[in-house]
């Protein structure tokens, strides 16, 4: 049927926030949330956040903690885009020319 998982409906539901809050579409600031990687060797797109490590594991379920990686990973044009319906097209795109995995595929690998 093409359906998405319960996971992958949850991850693009938390890339969604993080594309609204990166954009100032949300009352909750970028800075307040996540820090963004200073340096200007990034791949891929210009608003690559930057994990901070904890020792403990309450911060590790956190929202602002585990959608850093599966942001970072996403292309420059998804991130980039003016609104947030465009983003949304653009990852659809990507995943039908297979330029971008199902969440378990990139889970398992990043070992979430």
């Amino acid at each position: 049927m093409g359906l998405w998982t319960l996971e992958e409906r949850r991850n693009h539901a938390d890339l969604i926030e993080v594309f609204k809050i990166a954009h100032g579409f949300s009352t909750v600031s970028l800075s307040k949330m996540f820090q963004l990687d200073p340096s200007e060797r990034t791949r891929g797109h210009s608003l690559k956040l930057i994990k901070c490590w904890r020792n403990n594991n309450v911060r590790k379920y956190c929202f602002s903690h585990r959608v850093i990686s599966k942001w970072n990973m996403l292309d420059g044009d998804t991130v980039t885009a003016k609104t947030v319906n465009v983003s949304k097209v653009n990852w659809k795109k990507n995943i039908q020319r297979g330029w971008v995995y199902s969440w378990t595929d990139i889970c398992s690998t990043l070992r979430l």
